[in-house]
């Protein structure tokens, strides 16, 4: 837990910190070098290019949603709909 002296006037300090067991265990384990590195990672400083990451990421996954929507064959569904529509006359 952070001291109060080092919470900013606008932070809210920190209540709980929760220890997983697995975490003291890996910690502990000599060919667990791994996880030392993750867990110690100062993951603050990269805040920002992992939210940019993440945004590309998800820009990438929507245009390639739309990509293969507009490729997709139409549904046997919406065939059916367009040749009662023909039959009828009703085009849209």
């Amino acid at each position: 837990m952070l001291p109060i002296s080092q919470i900013q006037i606008n932070q809210k300090p920190l209540l709980i910190h929760t220890v997983h067991e697995d975490d003291k265990v890996l910690l502990n384990t000599p060919d667990a070098e791994w996880f030392r590195a993750l867990y110690y990672f100062p993951w603050e400083k990269h805040r920002n290019f992992g939210a940019e990451y993440y945004d590309a990421l998800y820009e990438f996954n929507k245009r390639e949603e739309r990509k293969r929507l507009k490729n997709q064959p139409p549904k046997a569904s919406s065939i059916i709909s367009e040749q009662r529509r023909c039959k009828t006359g009703a085009f849209v």
